[in-house]
């Protein structure tokens, strides 16, 4: 199985910059907070995350029909943070996104582009284990 996944990621041009998985500490304060995950727009192949739904680099979250509704937890692509985050923004102005931790890079906070996004939605912004995180 695990071959078979990573044959798939390299086949689909998976970058390892981007195959960051969350500590299970984390989910389960993601979990806590949001009490249950609706979708998982940056899923790795074995679905860990407890979502309803997951996009994988096969699916594509960034597909213009695959929605990120109701409760979004997402670990974000480091390798694209400012499309990430574009497509959060949109999710939220669009009504899909009701709720949604967004896991990132301490870089996000120091983009042009991402501040704008936190900017305009009020993000809150908690940081954890030493700025190697950031939930907004």
């Amino acid at each position: 199985m695990r071959v078979q996944h990573l044959k798939i990621q390299r086949e689909l041009g998976d970058k390892p910059s981007d195959n960051w998985y969350t500590p299970q500490e984390i989910l389960d304060l993601v979990l806590e907070v949001l009490g249950d995950i609706d979708v998982d727009p940056f899923s790795d192949l074995s679905k860990r995350i407890p979502a309803h739904k997951h996009y994988t680099i096969a699916d594509s979250a960034f597909e213009p029909h695959n929605h990120w509704e109701g409760r979004v937890f997402a670990n974000i692509l480091y390798s694209d943070l400012g499309k990430c985050m574009q497509r959060a923004s949109k999710e939220i102005v669009e009504g899909y996104t009701k709720k949604a931790i967004y896991l990132c890079d301490s870089g996000v906070l120091f983009n042009k582009k991402t501040q704008y996004i936190i900017d305009q939605h009020e993000m809150s912004i908690a940081f954890i284990a030493v700025m190697r995180y950031i939930i907004i």
